[in-house]
């Protein structure tokens, strides 16, 4: 049986906008000043996500808008260098090769660059040449718009074979050719990151923008980005979804936060069952197979937006432990929730912490 992605966007009676796996609260300015009242622009859709963005400042509606248009640009010009679905992009390109080198752009070298970086500080637990894997699983068809490609279990010898390519130690890279190399039969995504790249390229677009005093990108919900603050200070409110709520309104928490970037993996946004066993797709690189850590949602808030993308999968698939070991060497804080509602919140986030669904324990760690 497979069940479809949770709906992107619920307006609840609470007062909140939910996109998918992080909702944030919609506060307008009160008065006439253009600098309180938010420019927002939604609906329209890039990295296989509804974008949104809303910015405060100095600026006109007409100077807004181009704003935004820049940053969507942006998103949208990252998105041709690095999906693995265009034959024409950096990763098509490297993907078809058969292991002979492929020049890469600036922006897509240094990302895959990062990737790398986070898979070996992880152990392997994150790691982008997981795509083979995943893709046995059906839950990345190879067109976005393939309804001929649904969510299976696969066999065990068709996964115990594929899991031979996946290993991030067989990416080379050269830096003084800015080109790279993947091993016999390797195929690697960048998707792992993607979305949070998205966060950092529009958040660029606006830090140069004089005129913006705040503004935030949400990519897919899985993803934010945040330059600034609103106006008269106030921090942006951004609320974690239940990851056992029966709805996409159903909130667990909020974080108050400024500047930075926040990027949420869990267990429910793509998910199917057989019978009475429950598989989803976070792979865990090391089986092939779900992970089964026991944390089921990570939201991670760190300084950079692919960091805070990646080190969210990679606590799901590490577990508590390993995870917060993780976090402390990357300088990330997070909430992580486990499948018996406890919740564990780095000392970075507690002052903005509300905890909404009172059935979770707080847990505050080091």
């Amino acid at each position: 049986m497979k069940f479809s992605v949770k709906e992107k966007m619920v307006i609840a009676a609470s007062g909140f906008i939910v996109i998918g796996l992080i909702a944030y609260y919609v506060v307008n300015g009160i008065g006439i000043k253009m600098e309180r009242t938010p420019h927002e622009t939604s609906g329209l859709f890039a990295m296989g996500s509804v974008i949104s963005q809303k910015l405060y400042g100095s600026h006109s509606e007409v100077e807004m808008d181009a704003v935004a248009n820049e940053a969507f640009t942006a998103v949208k010009e990252l998105e041709g260098l690095i999906s693995w679905q265009s034959e024409s992009s950096d990763i098509g390109r490297l993907n078809k090769a058969e292991g002979e080198a492929v020049s890469f752009n600036k922006k897509s070298y240094e990302l895959l660059k990062q990737n790398l970086a986070v898979a070996r500080k992880s152990s392997g637990a994150f790691d982008p040449t997981i795509l083979p894997v995943v893709k046995l699983w059906g839950f990345d068809p190879p067109h976005a718009q393939d309804s001929s490609f649904s969510y299976h279990v696969p066999k065990i010898d068709d996964i115990h074979s594929t899991l031979a390519l996946v290993d991030y130690h067989k990416v080379i890279t050269d830096d003084a050719a800015q080109a790279v190399r993947l091993g016999a039969g390797q195929s690697i995504d960048l998707g792992g990151s993607g979305k949070g790249a998205a966060c950092d390229a529009a958040v660029e677009v606006y830090r140069k923008n004089a005129g913006i005093s705040g503004g935030m990108i949400v990519v897919g919900g899985s993803s934010i980005g945040l330059m600034g603050e609103k106006p008269e200070g106030k921090s942006w409110d951004i609320a974690i979804r239940d990851p056992r709520g029966t709805g996409a309104g159903d909130n667990l928490a909020i974080i108050q936060l400024k500047n930075c970037f926040v990027s949420t993996s869990g267990d429910y946004e793509k998910f199917f069952a057989e019978g009475s066993d429950y598989y989803h797709h976070i792979i865990n690189p090391r089986t092939g197979w779900p992970s089964k850590s026991g944390i089921i949602s990570a939201t991670v808030v760190c300084s950079n937006g692919a960091l805070s993308d990646m080190l969210s999968t990679a606590c799901v698939v590490l577990g508590k432990d390993a995870a917060l070991e993780l976090l402390k060497e990357a300088a990330a804080e997070a909430v992580l929730a486990d499948d018996a509602k406890n919740l564990y919140i780095t000392q970075g986030l507690k002052s903005g912490f509300s905890l909404i669904n009172e059935s979770y324990t707080i847990n505050y760690v080091q």
